[in-house]
């Protein structure tokens, strides 16, 4: 199997799980066709978030193509250099969202690694920017932002999707404004800097030009850049105030010789710089470490599991396909957290049914003896309940123990059972108990009856 397979792609792309590589539809003429606005979930990628039963953080790089993303997390993933594949020319090589398939210990959780499709390139979509680089916000943990030379403008135009999701969230959950709770950690990377970064002439860390200066407000008097600086103003404050924490790092130029750079894999150890593999394995030790925390909920008190994430993510595209829709951040996570619940309600009844039918065997029992393996066996399923869904949604939690509670054995206020599934069975143990005392009498009345006769 490869390193990593995709998780979400263009809605006309497929995946061949065997061949393990993209089928890109061509056209008429034999051409390949252009990339589909709308994004589809590769169901078969989901198995690897599925498969993570406790808490899960997700590490995911967004940032222009062609700017050396796939390497970088690569780097992250296992130390290899092109774990996630990296291309040599100038067309787009990760289309949609790519996960590696395997993942790595974090400090209270399991990492997964996410490597995204590049802004702007020839074959892309601005709609399909916006939507993937939001469920990267949105699914992430440790935001990575990488882009190449010294920090411009223009990279805080490129950024504006993250304003545009803090919008549609607010306009949907008007109680949903403090990003920063839920909001991932932010590292911007700089790569191929040989400059210095300094103010007023003396030399300050990437970090420290990162806030003193990238995201430093600009004058906003009227002109033909009025509308651009507000706009990036605004990106400037979202990023200072809305995720987690921010970070800055660099990386030189590897090479300057274009080959070398276009194969960088198989020139690792022979690349004219000495700095820059050190400090990539410093970079990547640190995003690891750094990113090494559970993703955080939306909402206090909330657990992002694996199967929480793998419900999430189908959510989400279906909702970013749309780009008429907010996304309902409260509700989105009610709704999935409630889609688990019902799917593990199923499979507890089942399995509750299945047990009380291997007690038939053992009919008739005594009503008390009965009594005590069923209030055994409903406990421990609704423990096993609470285990795998893990979702910490306390009033959905107590809503569906609730149910089963009701579905399963339901008393009168003099403590009688009148119903539920458990009813059912209870009667027929009733049943075959008064046909057993009865045919008992009727084994014991036989001599004496006969007698009578007689």
């Amino acid at each position: 199997m490869s390193k990593s397979v995709p998780l979400i792609l263009p809605e006309n792309f497929s995946w061949d799980e065997q061949a393990q590589k993209v089928i890109k539809p061509l056209n008429p003429d034999g051409t390949p066709q252009a990339p589909a606005e709308t994004m589809k979930v590769i169901e078969s990628s989901l198995r690897i978030i599925l498969g993570i039963n406790g808490k899960v953080g997700v590490i995911c790089i967004v940032g222009p193509a062609r700017s050396g993303k796939s390497y970088l997390v690569s780097k992250v993933l296992d130390g290899a250099a092109d774990s996630f594949e990296l291309g040599g020319n100038m067309d787009a090589q990760t289309f949609g969202i790519w996960i590696g398939t395997r993942t790595i210990p974090g400090k209270d959780c399991t990492l997964i690694i996410l490597d995204t499709e590049g802004i702007d390139h020839h074959g892309g979509s601005g709609r399909r920017d916006n939507a993937l680089y939001a469920l990267s916000v949105l699914l992430s943990s440790y935001l990575i932002y990488n882009s190449t030379g010294v920090p411009r403008a223009g990279d805080l135009d490129k950024m504006h999707f993250i304003l545009k999701l803090c919008d549609t969230i607010k306009s949907q959950d008007e109680n949903c404004l403090d990003f920063k709770t839920f909001f991932p950690h932010f590292l911007w990377v700089l790569r191929d800097c040989f400059l210095t970064p300094t103010i007023g002439g003396n030399p300050v860390t990437a970090l420290e030009y990162l806030r003193e200066v990238v995201l430093k407000a600009e004058p906003t008097t009227y002109g033909p850049e009025y509308q651009a600086r507000c706009t990036r103003n605004m990106m400037r404050q979202i990023i200072m105030s809305s995720f987690a924490t921010t970070d800055c790092e660099s990386l030189p130029l590897p090479d300057s010789s274009p080959d070398r750079l276009r194969c960088i894999a198989a020139y690792e150890t022979q690349l004219e710089s000495p700095d820059f593999l050190p400090a990539v394995t410093r970079i990547a030790s640190k995003i690891r470490d750094k990113g090494g925390e559970a993703k955080r909920p939306w909402r206090f008190g909330q657990v992002v599991t694996g199967p929480v994430l793998a419900a999430l993510v189908p959510e989400l595209v279906q909702i970013l396909n749309d780009p008429s829709k907010n996304v309902p951040v409260a509700n989105l996570w009610d709704n999935v957290s409630r889609n688990l619940w019902n799917k593990q309600y199923s499979i507890s009844m089942d399995k509750y049914e299945a047990e009380l039918q291997d007690l038939k065997q053992h009919f008739p029992m005594p009503a008390e003896q009965l009594l005590h393996k069923e209030t055994l066996l409903s406990k421990r399923i609704q423990q096993e309940m609470t285990a795998a869904v893990l979702s910490g949604d306390e009033h959905i939690c107590k809503e569906f123990l609730d149910k089963f509670r009701n579905d399963t054995a339901v008393y009168d206020e003099t403590n009688e059972l009148v119903g539920g599934v458990f009813h059912q069975f209870s009667r027929e143990n009733e049943i075959m108990s008064e046909a057993t005392c009865k045919k008992i009498l009727s084994t014991l009345f036989a001599p004496i009856k006969q007698k009578l006769e007689s």
